[in-house]
């Protein structure tokens, strides 16, 4: 039996949260199931600059436009991991929605 560290438990956990995570606010706000296969396409497109690049949330972080299913998806990707953390529709990015998002973000953090 090997000893395993917490650290590499918890980054699995961690990986396994963001992905439930990110359907569940799939189903929320888009009123389907986001399966597995759509998910890495959506990454796939990131990677391989088929998005349209929005911004950066930070160093780590940055949001893109995705297509899925002929719908278009506002993600937030993290390049250190390869995940999206959450996605959203693309109205929020013009309506005013996001910008309010990350001003709170920048309030709770003290930004």
């Amino acid at each position: 039996m090997s000893f395993i560290y917490s650290s590499e438990r918890k980054k699995k956990s961690k990986d396994k949260s963001m992905i439930v995570h990110c359907k569940r606010r799939f189903l929320q706000r888009f009123g389907q199931e986001l399966t597995n296969n759509m998910l890495e396409n959506m990454v796939s497109q990131i990677v391989k600059r088929k998005s349209k690049f929005v911004g950066s949330q930070s160093c780590n972080r940055t949001v893109h436009i995705v297509n899925v299913n002929n719908l278009q998806v506002a993600v937030v990707y993290n390049k250190s991991k390869r995940l999206i953390h959450t996605c959203f529709p693309v109205d929020w990015l013009y309506n005013g929605t996001y910008d309010e998002y990350m001003k709170q973000k920048a309030y709770i953090n003290g930004d």
